[in-house]
């Protein structure tokens, strides 16, 4: 497969000599590229009956291996990147609670291999340096109403790393087969050089009508 979002790459153009003996001006030469990704996965599911909880509970898991990805490297003058291999899983557990309500809690781990501390983030906020270990946990809920012609659905993200936070509220309602109303909040918290943080002072109410074909 290819990168969605082009890599970046760095090229430093020095400038002609000065009559003092030093190099002129630099020339910083930026070149976005897609770049091709080789990745291999698997992933499982299993269903368990607890009596005790009246209760199914559902696991899901997924492992991913990606081969050579671009990271960006603070110590590499030539093009400011690196290639590293990181490992990306995933667990679900999924239940209903109150009869109908949807629940599922999600623990994400991504983990780069052969670590180095000038290793950037590639996405926003891009030039944050990476730690060795990346964790997050999602708690989603989703319940129908009125016989399925109203929807709730609510998530948080949390960034175990640095503490940064997303919380994501819908709810929607069709007045009729095609058209549906909707509003919404997302509220972000974190540091300005967080995944969510960078979004702090961007906390939104939605409103909006879809007509559905």
């Amino acid at each position: 497969t290819w990168t969605d979002i082009p890599i970046y790459f760095t090229r430093t153009i020095p400038g002609k000599f000065n009559p003092s003996g030093l190099p002129g001006e630099l020339t910083l030469n930026i070149r976005p590229k897609h770049t091709r990704l080789h990745q291999f996965g698997t992933n499982f599911e299993k269903s368990f009956d607890f009596y005790s909880l009246k209760r199914d509970i559902v696991f899901r898991g997924e492992l991913l291996y990606t081969l050579n990805d671009y990271f960006g490297d603070s110590s590499d003058l030539k093009d400011g990147r690196t290639k590293k291999d990181w490992v990306k899983t995933g667990l679900v557990m999924e239940t209903i609670f109150f009869t109908d309500w949807s629940t599922a809690l999600r623990l994400d781990n991504n983990f780069i291999l052969n670590y180095e501390h000038h290793l950037l983030a590639k996405i926003p906020p891009v030039g944050k340096r990476l730690d060795e270990w990346q964790t997050g946990l999602t708690l989603s809920v989703l319940k129908d109403f009125f016989n399925r012609r109203g929807n709730f659905e609510s998530w948080v993200s949390y960034i175990l790393d640095d503490g940064n936070w997303w919380w994501h509220a819908t709810c929607s309602f069709s007045l009729t087969d095609h058209i549906i109303l909707m509003t919404g909040i997302n509220i972000y918290s974190g540091n300005p050089d967080d995944l969510y943080g960078q979004y702090d002072q961007l906390d939104n109410i939605e409103f909006g009508i879809r007509y559905r074909f």
